[in-house]
C-alpha cells in the first residue's frame, strides 16, 4: 500500500491510500476539508488525472475508486499528490534546486537526467534505506530524492 497526501485549496488535509485488492487498483481517499463535493485529480511525472468527487461522509470527505489494468494505463505512473486543483510551488528556492534540470521519470518512480558531464538518476529519499555511497538529498517538484551519478556516463572531453 502506498500513502500520498491530499490536498484541498492549496491545503494539506487528507490521505490517498493505494492498495490493489485482486486484479483492481483501489484509490480511497479521506480528508477533513468542509462538507462540499470535491473533485480529486492525482499528479504526478507532470501529468493529472481525475480520479472521482469526494462526497461527505461523517463529517469527512471520502472517495473509494477501483480502476481495471487498463484504466490504470490512463492515469500517471507516478503519483505525488492528490488535489482539487493542481500546487504551486511551495518555495522559490525548491525550483533553484533543480538547477534548470529536465527530470524524466522512470515507470519504477525514479527520475533521471543528464547536466551536460554525466547522468543522474533520483531515488525517492524514503526509498533509500541504506547505500553504500552517500547521496545528495535535494527537492525535485516538492518531494525529497536522494540523487546519485548514473553508471552510464559519456566521456569527458
Amino acid at each position: 500500500m502506498e500513502k500520498y497526501p491530499v490536498y484541498i485549496d492549496g491545503t494539506q488535509c487528507g490521505s490517498l491510500r493505494v492498495y490493489h485488492d485482486g486484479l483492481m487498483t483501489v484509490f480511497d481517499a479521506e480528508c477533513r476539508c468542509g462538507e462540499r463535493l470535491v473533485r480529486l485529480s492525482i499528479y504526478g511525472g507532470c501529468k493529472s488525472a481525475a480520479i472521482g468527487v469526494m462526497q461527505p461522509e461523517k463529517g469527512r470527505l471520502r472517495l473509494v475508486k477501483r480502476f481495471s489494468r487498463a484504466q490504470m494505463r490512463t492515469l500517471p505512473q507516478t503519483i505525488e499528490y492528490a488535489a482539487d486543483k493542481p500546487l504551486k510551488p511551495a518555495k522559490e528556492h525548491e525550483q533553484s534546486e533543480n538547477d534548470g534540470l529536465l527530470w524524466f521519470s522512470t515507470p519504477q518512480g525514479f527520475l533521471t537526467c543528464f547536466d551536460g558531464r554525466q547522468s543522474l538518476i533520483a531515488i525517492p529519499s524514503v526509498m533509500c534505506a541504506s547505500t553504500r555511497t552517500k547521496p545528495i538529498l535535494r527537492t525535485i517538484n516538492g518531494r525529497e530524492y536522494a540523487v546519485f551519478p548514473g553508471k552510464r556516463n559519456f566521456p569527458s572531453k
